[in-house]
């Protein structure tokens, strides 16, 4: 399928495992540049590692987008890299705190809720 994406640079957060992973291959396998981050900084090169041994463009950056001025560095990357960013998967989610939610503290919630709403907002 051609999805007129070749040379096209998208930013995919959390794309190291999962559907990020699964985004980010599919991505590279239509011909756009991928920029992926994820926190673990040895995913995050094993993954750009493997996308590369398959003959695409990736910028790997290990980064927590809930960090104060993650997402802003991310940006940042690959607008120094490519000169552009086109699109972006802001996939990076999950739940912290216990496996209930009675075990989870405020400050688990308020992790929550950045994690999965306010990364996203900030791209």
């Amino acid at each position: 399928m051609d999805l007129e994406l070749a040379g096209k640079v998208v930013l995919v957060t959390g794309g190291t495992r999962g559907i990020g992973r699964a985004i980010a291959g599919r991505l590279a396998a239509e011909g756009a540049v991928v920029v992926l981050c994820a926190r673990d900084a040895g995913a995050v090169d094993a993954t750009a590692a493997e996308l590369r041994g398959h003959g695409a463009q990736v910028h790997g950056i290990a980064a927590d987008v809930t960090a104060d001025g993650a997402v802003d560095r991310l940006v940042a990357a690959s607008l120094t890299a490519f000169g552009r960013l086109d699109a972006v998967v802001a996939n990076a989610g999950a739940a912290v705190g216990g496996p209930r939610s009675t075990q989870s503290s405020a400050d688990d919630w308020e992790a929550t809720y950045r994690l999965n709403v306010v990364h996203p907002t900030s791209l």
